[in-house]
């Protein structure tokens, strides 16, 4: 995966590249990745490199080593739902105030908001996306795959496109990697409030009867269940 992700800044150039967050588990493990590889410190490391002026100066002393200048925030697209999940917004501000990111929200189809978002960025030549295998029309995909000819024209990388469910959450917990607050509550695919409810395969039976409680997440056993909730 981190190869993948070095290979698209390399290719592209970081200012090239852009980032679909929409806070959900598989975007989160990208964000993770790339803060563990390096590759986006967080606000606080950033400010940290800005060069202090130093007590003497000399065209002999060079300086070296990275500079707030070499990581320019990520620019991301968040597809926004009609109705969003309140603790979803939360965790991509809480992302994006860890983070140097400029997330710009767009509501509608993901075709359209791709759309909306080339227009205002048409530097974007590749964007990041958490795919997996598992998820509608990606099952013939590969880490670099262009979009439809029919939709705006972008490389999608996609880094962790044969991880299962398994191992996501086994990375997330690994690490101890903050993620929505949702999926403690049994959702274990995200979507709207209209159109999303806890997965009914995690809900916890009370002597033989159904109960409005549900197990986390990461506790279901059959990943081919993971959109049950949708």
């Amino acid at each position: 995966a981190l190869g993948t992700i070095r290979e698209a800044l390399d290719r592209y150039g970081r200012e090239h590249v852009a980032f679909s967050f929409n806070g959900g588990k598989d975007c989160t493990v990208l964000l993770a990745l790339m803060h563990e590889a390096g590759l986006l410190p967080t606000r606080r490391d950033v400010a940290s490199m800005a060069p202090s002026a130093p007590a003497v100066s000399s065209s002999l002393t060079p300086r070296s080593g990275p500079s707030s200048a070499s990581y320019p925030p990520l620019r991301c697209l968040y597809v926004t739902p009609e109705h969003p999940f309140p603790e979803v917004e939360s965790f991509v501000d809480a992302c994006a105030d860890e983070f140097p990111l400029d997330v710009r929200r767009i509501n509608g189809s993901m075709k359209a908001c791709l759309a909306e978002y080339m227009a205002a960025y048409p530097e974007a030549r590749a964007i990041l996306i958490g795919t997996r295998r598992t998820d509608p029309f990606a099952s013939h995909l590969t880490a670099f795959s262009m979009t439809d000819p029919s939709w705006p024209q972008i490389m999608r990388v996609q880094p962790i496109l044969d991880w299962s469910y398994a191992e996501i959450w086994a990375f997330l917990q690994s690490r101890q990697t903050p993620f929505c607050a949702l999926y403690a509550s049994g959702y274990t695919s995200l979507g709207g409030i209209d159109n999303t409810v806890p997965n009914p395969a995690l809900r916890i039976s009370v002597r033989g009867l159904a109960s409005r409680q549900f197990r986390p997440a990461w506790e279901l056993e059959d990943e081919h269940l993971e959109r049950a909730g949708r």
